[in-house]
């Protein structure tokens, strides 16, 4: 298994992912977001990666600075800067192999390496799979908001 910060040239095929999760339970996505501008965003910031196997996209994770919920009131303002863990995805070959814990613990060494002081990342109360891979990754629940049209659980841990 490779971690690597993707590349425009891994741009299509880490939208067939994020697509192909769709009709996961708990899975907030729709066919409008995650879209190619997400993807392309995040490649412009250096912060998508994914984890490869065998020439394959295994696992897709975002980790880019979120203007729009930096200000909300449950985040800990000592953690700033910090990141957003976003677009978490793993292909359905892949899953139950721990790879979305994988690779988001591989995303935060690079995100404290780059300097961060903290992590954050928003689930969706009937996201049990994804509650259940960021567990071992000690996150704290730091509050709920609502956002984007959905109630989310807000985690946040320090790096």
């Amino acid at each position: 298994m490779r971690f690597r910060e993707a590349t425009a040239a891994d741009a299509a095929e880490i939208l067939r992912l994020y697509k192909s999760l769709l009709t996961q339970e708990g899975v907030t996505w729709n066919e409008e977001y995650p879209d190619e501008t997400c993807i392309r965003d995040d490649l412009a910031e250096h912060g998508l990666f994914v984890l490869e196997e065998d020439g394959r996209i295994a696992a897709a994770v975002s980790a880019v600075r979120d203007e729009d919920m930096e200000g909300n009131a449950v985040w800990d303002a000592a953690l700033q800067p910090a990141v957003m863990i976003e677009r978490v995805g793993v292909d359905r070959a892949f899953q139950g192999r721990g790879l979305a814990r994988k690779a988001i613990a591989m995303v935060l060494e690079e995100m404290k390496a780059r300097g961060y002081r903290g992590a954050r990342y928003l689930v969706g109360p009937n996201n049990l799979r994804a509650r259940a891979a960021y567990r071992p990754l000690h996150f704290r629940l730091a509050g709920e908001t609502d956002a984007y049209g959905e109630h989310w659980l807000c985690y946040e841990k320090e790096l």
